[in-house]
């Protein structure tokens, strides 16, 4: 799964960080990320209502499964993205 500046994101649900401990192994946890249409605020929890303007949050599992219903009915899906604009700022791409 990505970072939260993509689709998904390790929420803290249990032990640190998203990150739980069985023995000596790590296991990650992940959860969607859910972002208010309105304000752009993303969470992570297990919500359906942006808590600041009390709108229905865009789950990105909504996206992830509209990309899977396409990808049985073609041949090929491709996917574009760009850096984010910090990302460019700290690689010096653009000014």
């Amino acid at each position: 799964m990505s970072r939260k500046s993509h689709q998904l994101k390790a929420g803290k649900i249990l032990d640190y960080y998203g990150i739980l401990r069985i023995g000596s192994n790590f296991v990650p946890i992940y959860g969607t990320i859910k972002r208010c249409p309105v304000g752009g605020e993303t969470y992570t929890e297990d919500v359906d209502v942006c808590k600041i303007h009390g709108v229905k949050l865009i789950d990105a599992m909504d996206i992830v499964n509209a990309i899977r219903d396409i990808a049985t009915e073609v041949d090929q899906v491709m996917i574009g993205t760009d850096l984010m604009p910090r990302a460019r700022r700290l690689l010096g791409m653009f000014t």
